[in-house]
């Protein structure tokens, strides 16, 4: 079977930046007062009502966290990624991402951009 993956590119022009993510690699921005502010929120049938409808009107299944479509191999924790062609059939997965925008600002401190294995810790 046909692998696949999440996303989270980030772009920063001036002040400005933009996030576009697919799936559960989350970004977050820690400001210099030492607040911080999640950038992306997981496509996933668990947290998301509307891509679990989403998913379910295009004929998937949701199984607890796990998406399943039929025809393809195995379950997902993800609404949205790249590759996995076989559960994109019909539109119950999404490669299309969400897109951010956002004012830094002067208070900006960095940025953490990650996949799962470090915000499920």
């Amino acid at each position: 079977p046909e692998g696949g993956s999440t996303a989270t590119v980030l772009r920063v022009e001036g002040s400005t930046l933009t996030v576009a993510w697919v799936g559960d690699s989350r970004a977050a921005l820690a400001r210099r007062d030492g607040g911080a502010e999640a950038l992306t929120s997981d496509h996933n049938a668990e947290n998301s009502e509307s891509e679990r409808d989403r998913v379910e009107a295009a004929g998937g299944t949701i199984a607890g966290a796990y998406v399943g479509v039929d025809g393809a191999e195995g379950l997902l924790q993800v609404t949205r990624s790249l590759g996995d062609r076989a559960h994109h059939v019909g539109g119950c997965l999404l490669a299309t991402p969400d897109v951010r925008t956002v004012d830094l600002g002067d208070d900006a401190a960095f940025l953490v951009v990650a996949s799962d294995g470090l915000w499920h810790v």
